[in-house]
């Protein structure tokens, strides 16, 4: 059943215009199953695609400038006015969802309410929720001063390493002060940790003290806090909630290992999932 109470902002950027199958699959997923208060902002999306997709949502384009964050402050302002919001949803495109429902169910599944809800939560540089996926939950927190507070004192900042401390970790630390409760759906189990870190080993991150007793290593599980869950992870993301990131398909040598899942393991082999991904990263 629709949802009049939840918005949806995604944020979009693609240096070639181009808005890939995977994410019109989703817009249209959203507007059917989930909301008809969906916006698109791109500061790159040609007029093709933006025909397209207006079809379906509100399609906004703008300037290049302020990365995402000034994307979602753009779409949240579009959302329509007298609508009492349960729910606002911050996505941007740097995610592959394969699978709509998969993602979206545990994201807007039934809670108390008045939280952050990321996808994944991260520890590099401090504990923070990763701001490609964020659901701001209940209204109480929607109209709250924290809130309107945060959205009206941004500003737009084409600095990417002032982006991530300004607004990647300070949005984490802004409603922390306030005492708002930042959840993440990935909840890593030990396995997700032991996993976690033997690849960082892989990768040759090998701490200086590696301790040995009488001819065995061992590690502390809290190592794998230090690394990107989105890619460490990236197994527990893919099976539970059909999403990677486009940044892990290009940059991670276990990137093959997914394309390898998505062809054939049983429960993608006879889905699209391979074809999404790849028309994500532009592959034939």
């Amino acid at each position: 059943m629709k949802q009049d109470s939840t918005g949806i902002v995604i944020a979009h950027y693609d240096p070639a215009g181009k808005v890939a199958r995977y994410l019109r699959q989703l817009v249209v997923y959203l507007t059917e199953q989930v909301t008809p208060h969906v916006v698109f902002v791109s500061t790159g999306i040609s007029s093709a695609a933006a025909d397209d997709l207006a079809k379906h949502c509100h399609v906004i384009q703008r300037d290049n400038h302020g990365y995402d964050f000034w994307s979602y402050k753009v779409g949240l302002e579009a959302l329509p006015a007298g609508i009492v919001w349960q729910r606002q949803l911050l996505l941007n495109s740097s995610i592959i969802v394969v699978e709509p429902q998969r993602f979206i169910d545990p994201l807007l599944a039934p809670s108390s309410g008045n939280r952050i809800l990321g996808l994944t939560r991260s520890y590099q540089y401090v504990e923070h929720l990763q701001s490609f996926c964020l659901l701001f939950d209940g209204a109480p927190l929607i109209q709250s001063p924290p809130m309107r507070q945060w959205w009206e004192q941004m500003e737009p900042i084409s600095d990417r390493e002032q982006v991530i401390q300004r607004y990647e970790l300070g949005l984490s630390r802004h409603f922390q002060s306030h005492g708002v409760p930042l959840e993440a759906l990935l909840k890593p189990t030990n396995s997700d940790r032991v996993m976690a870190v033997m690849r960082s080993l892989v990768l040759g991150r090998v701490p200086e003290d590696v301790p040995i007793h009488n001819d065995m290593f061992m590690f502390n599980l809290g190592l794998a806090n230090q690394t990107n869950p989105t890619h460490s992870m990236w197994d527990r993301l893919f099976f539970q909630f059909g999403t990677v990131k486009i940044d892990f398909m290009r940059k991670s040598i276990f990137a093959s290992q997914l394309l390898q899942t998505a062809e054939h393991a049983p429960q993608w082999k006879n889905t699209p999932a391979l074809e999404l991904i790849q028309d994500a990263l532009g592959q034939e």
